[in-house]
């Protein structure tokens, strides 16, 4: 991949003090977040697009700050449910078009502006395209590759469109649609590496308190600002602070259905969904809604970020969102300075390697069956495509499957990237700590060890001493019960005498992490439904299978997978041990060890084990299934 860098020399802050405009057609790397770059363009002569991941990237653009005042006047922002007249009329009235959309949004954009402009084309000629925060395209892809997939193709059509972040995704891993870009990249000579102390914890939020309450004791003007990408730990969190809604700033996706809002407020009936660029308080969470592209105002801000094993969208890519994450405080003194709290994850005995090996063979397979599916006549191919789409509302483990405009079925490449990676991320990255830090090192970063005493568990009583200690279900399940229902107060900070008190409603958090199959059945049967069932497991287990809309060999295969590991060499007989049991318990039909092969990549060996030539399979992941 072609590359042309910009030196940044010593005292140069921000990219106007080295360019006039962003260099166009390429991948455009700043080298460091807040420098101007959006900026550049605004304040540009040029009539311009910006595509950003996030409507609060389009508010933190608008609304009034300390380096500028509102600005709805000069920019449109368009996104979501916008009218399209208050479009036409900004189109119509300004000469100098600036106009901040959403990456959804981009095409709608697009028609509205040749519709106005009298020529579909004009759009594409007449205005520059900044897809800003580029990696996110790839980052987000999992949940959104449908906008992406309809957004890209418009972005090529312009005559000059720059894709820039501050922090671009390995080469490997660059989207199809854009890896024949050149990249330009900014380096700075007096760039600050960012310090990073590390804590390792199996309660990560009960860690952050302790931590909080020492701080706060030595250095009470400090504000904590926690990056954490989930709203259930956030209420979690919240519900365990006797915290005041005026001490609480909470930034979250404000989805349609006000879904957070509503969590939100069971807790306090007081708390309210802010902007990235409210004011500071003493805590204040946000959510992946504000970890890229806006301006966090705060000199006394620490940024904290944490991460937990058992919600994986916590776990963070450490080369491109850490670093975003850390950009987001402008002013802070405190600006490259982190504190991570993160929990381990169990290490996948399947290597990366491995997977990835299986995993493109598996990929160029289906890819020659979907081509040659394409070639049938179209009352046949269409046929066989129904067949295959009503599989997939099966079986969610193909993803990568999508029709095109045409009626054509395709195989998604860039989500199998997006795949790979993420095992990465979660399969080698969060499985131990010398992992993380020599993420974090790999991007420059300066590790530094975190000298709190790893947070002792407090559980119930039986839990408390050893987490793998026989509990019965109706105990467990009576007490995650009265943890769901009651209203639990944590002091955060340091009690009149001293003494920090760091009591959490730890039954909740050690059931669901060391019983995890508890929360399940809690939160998909009700309490009600389980007493019926006597708390029994294996019936319990029944009724969440009997209740799921599936073939039965696939009910097999998903429990299958609950009972084996990926990456050990199981004999096949041990393999039909494991079907028979399943069928004996569950009332489900008995499937041959052969059938294993249909739903699971496998590497078939015949090893001699004791002096036997012995049918050995090693399962190394699922199936991609587009049909059996």
């Amino acid at each position: 991949m072609e590359k042309n860098i910009i030196k940044a020399p010593q005292g140069t802050n921000y990219l106007s003090d080295i360019i006039s405009e962003l260099p166009v057609n390429c991948l455009f790397n700043k080298g460091k977040t807040g420098c101007g770059g959006t900026e550049l363009v605004l304040r540009g002569t040029k009539n311009a697009i910006i595509a950003v991941p996030y409507i609060s990237l389009i508010q933190n653009k608008l609304d009034a700050n300390s380096e500028h005042g509102d600005r709805r006047d000069e920019i449109l922002g368009f996104y979501g449910e916008v009218d399209e007249t208050e479009v036409r009329a900004y189109l119509s009235t300004h000469s100098l078009k600036k106009i901040i959309v959403t990456y959804d949004s981009l095409p709608k954009l697009v028609r509205i502006i040749g519709e106005v402009e009298g020529d579909g084309e004009k759009g594409f000629n007449d205005y520059f395209l900044l897809v800003d925060e580029w990696h996110c395209l790839f980052k987000y892809y999992a949940f959104r590759n449908e906008a992406i997939r309809n957004m890209l193709p418009v972005a090529k059509k312009f005559k000059e469109v720059t894709y820039m972040t501050a922090t671009p995704v390995d080469p490997e891993y660059t989207l199809e649609e854009l890896k024949d870009l050149p990249v330009t990249e900014v380096q700075w000579e007096d760039k600050t590496n960012l310090e990073v102390k590390i804590c390792e914890s199996n309660i990560p939020i009960g860690a952050f308190f302790k931590f909080a309450g020492v701080i706060s004791k030595k250095y009470p003007e400090v504000n904590f600002h926690v990056f954490l990408n989930s709203v259930s730990m956030i209420t979690s969190l919240l519900k365990e602070l006797n915290f005041h809604s005026d001490n609480v700033k909470i930034v979250c996706s404000q989805n349609n259905d006000k879904s957070n809002l509503k969590k939100l407020q069971e807790v306090n009936p007081d708390y309210v969904i802010a902007q990235p660029d409210s004011p500071a308080k003493k805590l204040n969470l946000y959510t992946s809604t504000a970890f890229e592209g806006c301006d966090i105002h705060d000199p006394n801000g620490l940024n904290i970020i944490i991460s937990a094993a058992y919600k994986e969208q916590t776990m963070l890519d450490i080369t491109t969102t850490v670093p975003q994450i850390c950009g987001r405080i402008r002013d802070s003194r405190f600006k490259n300075k982190l504190f991570y709290f993160y929990s381990p994850q169990q290490k996948n005995e399947v290597s990366l390697d491995t997977y990835k090996k299986q995993s493109l063979k598996e990929f160029e397979e289906e890819q020659d069956f979907i081509l040659d599916l394409n070639k049938l006549q179209p009352r046949h191919r269409d046929r066989v495509i129904q067949l295959v789409l009503y599989k997939k509302g099966c079986n969610s483990n193909i993803p990568y499957l999508y029709k095109d405009e045409e009626g054509n079925l395709r195989l998604d490449k860039n989500y199998l990237m997006f795949e790979l990676y993420k095992f990465h991320v979660t399969n080698e990255v969060f499985t131990s700590l010398s992992n993380i830090k020599a993420e974090f090192e790999k991007n420059g970063n300066i590790v530094l060890k975190c000298n709190l005493q790893p947070l002792t568990r407090v559980a119930s009583e039986k839990l408390q001493e050893n987490v793998k200690a026989k509990v019965s279900y109706k105990d467990l399940f009576e007490e995650y019960h009265s943890t769901r229902q009651s209203f639990v107060s944590l002091e955060l900070f340091v009690d009149p005498s001293g003494k920090m008190n760091l009591q959490e409603n730890s039954a909740r958090t050690i059931i669901e992490q060391e019983r995890p199959f508890v929360k399940q059945a809690y939160e998909e049967l009700g309490i009600d439904t389980i007493r019926t069932l006597e708390y029994n497991r294996q019936k319990i287990e029944k009724e969440l299978i009997r209740r799921q809309n599936i073939p039965n060999e696939m009910k097999v295969m998903q429990l299958f997978k609950q009972k084996i590991t990926f990456g050990k060499q199981y004999s096949v007989k041990e393999l039909n041990e494991i079907l028979q049991k399943i069928s004996n318990d569950y009332s489900l039909p008995k499937l041959p060890a052969s059938k294993i092969d249909t739903y699971f990549m496998c590497e078939n060996t015949s090893p001699k084990i004791n002096g036997t030539t012995t049918k050995c399979k090693t399962i190394i992941k699922e199936k991609i299934m587009l049909l059996d």
